[in-house]
């Protein structure tokens, strides 16, 4: 009888211990554990082992330092509760890949990126950037900064001219100001109001013409009109100055401006002129300024 009351009071203090110690954290190597398990120690591994093919995924802390690890030659893959996975960090390359099963870069993104509040200068590619410099791509994406030299047709095929008299017959003449391109300019010395522009490369172009002209002279207050237009073209760019012109002591001035897109199917030269009504030439100057550049081919 004395057996048993011993007995039944031991388990009795054990139910009561275990409860007790169920309702406090367990700690390994402090004495305050802060979770229902805490271990500290300068450093711990957890790892679970595959038992058909020895793969090991585990953590790790040292120091200030954390870590999340495959210990074999498994990949670490990262999924949800499905039968896929959505990212996979390579062993060995540390390549990343996000919906790419074998991703060959340190980023390989199998799908679209959205960033809306990105900011212009939150992505950079400085590998051979340089001031001045253009992005280019070649035709399976891979960019590369380049020259303005060597840069693509939208770039290149650009070009800026001005033509402009000095109030003597026939003597227009044509300054480039740049082309980058196979734009070629002509005016045959026997005008003082035209000149012509051959665009060599095929495609869709954007001109910007700005044409002005000052009456110095000569009109006898008879009205002026002023026409700028190009051939081949269902293009014509016009303005009229029709008030009473000054004595031949004082100035008067028209000008034009004027944007519009020219497709050009092939090769073809272009003749731009301007036309002023009952004006000599010694009686004015000109100026007009052709800008161009293609957009598409």
């Amino acid at each position: 009888m004395k057996t048993r009351k011993i007995t039944r009071s031991a388990t009795l203090l054990l139910i009561l211990y275990c409860n007790v110690l169920n309702a406090q954290n367990v700690g390994i190597g402090t004495v305050i554990p802060s979770r229902p398990l805490t271990i500290k120690t300068d450093g711990i591994g957890v790892s679970q082992e595959s038992s058909s093919d020895g793969a090991k995924i585990g953590f790790y802390t040292s120091g200030t330092n954390a870590y999340l690890q495959t210990h074999n030659t498994a990949d670490l893959k990262f999924a949800t509760n499905d039968s896929s996975f959505s990212m996979i960090l390579k062993r060995g390359t540390g390549f990343l890949g996000i919906g790419a099963t074998n991703p060959s870069t340190r980023l390989d993104v199998n799908g679209n990126i959205k960033a809306d509040t990105i900011k212009p200068n939150a992505i950079k590619f400085t590998n051979n950037a340089a001031d001045g410099k253009v992005l280019t791509s070649d035709a399976s994406g891979n960019a590369n900064w380049q020259t303005l030299a060597a840069a693509p047709y939208s770039i290149l095929e650009r070009f800026q001219l001005e033509f402009k008299n000095t109030q003597a017959p026939n003597d227009g003449v044509i300054n480039t100001y740049y082309n980058y391109g196979t734009a070629t300019f002509y005016h045959s010395n026997s005008s003082d109001d035209l000149f012509d522009i051959t665009i060599n490369k095929p495609g869709l172009y954007h001109f910007d013409v700005n044409c002005s002209m000052t009456i110095t002279g000569g009109a006898g207050g008879e009205p002026v009109d002023l026409y700028i237009h190009h051939t081949y073209a269902a293009k014509t760019i016009c303005v009229s100055h029709s008030n009473s012109l000054p004595t031949p002591y004082g100035w008067s001035t028209a000008s034009i401006d004027k944007s519009f897109e020219l497709y050009v199917p092939v090769a073809t030269s272009y003749r731009f002129f301007f036309y002023k009504q009952n004006i000599a030439p010694w009686n004015y100057q000109a100026e007009v300024r052709v800008t161009g550049h293609l957009i598409a081919e």
